[in-house]
């Protein structure tokens, strides 16, 4: 699992689809996924899709307006449209990644239809 994204990749490429969650790694180096994510990627297959952004500093503004992303390396996790990306900045360990998944894993808020 190695799927590399730079600024040439559209946005709207990027989030529309499924509706799983996206969960979108920036790297300085474009190095491939660690072992514990791609166990990850696919442990959690049902609810959330996985991508890797090589980060460079020209486009910085378009990650930092867009996703509110400062610099890598980061993960950010797009739930629902019209929700805010939610971001991690910092490396992250296998435990610590578990963590964060677990907390996001989730599309967003359920809605509830009453008859």
């Amino acid at each position: 699992m190695k799927i590399i994204l730079n600024f040439s990749t559209s946005f709207q490429k990027l989030v529309r689809g499924t509706l799983k969650v996206r969960v979108i790694f920036f790297s300085k180096t474009g190095e491939r996924a660690a072992p514990f994510v791609r166990q990850a990627a696919q442990s959690y297959w049902a609810y959330a899709s996985f991508a890797f952004v090589l980060w460079q500093e020209e486009d910085s503004s378009f990650w930092w307006n867009g996703l509110g992303v400062e610099s890598a390396p980061a993960i950010v996790f797009l739930k629902d449209p019209g929700l805010k990306p939610v971001v991690y900045h910092g490396s992250v360990n296998s435990s610590r990644f578990s963590t964060i998944m677990e907390q996001n894993k989730q599309q967003g808020i359920t809605t509830v239809f009453t008859y």
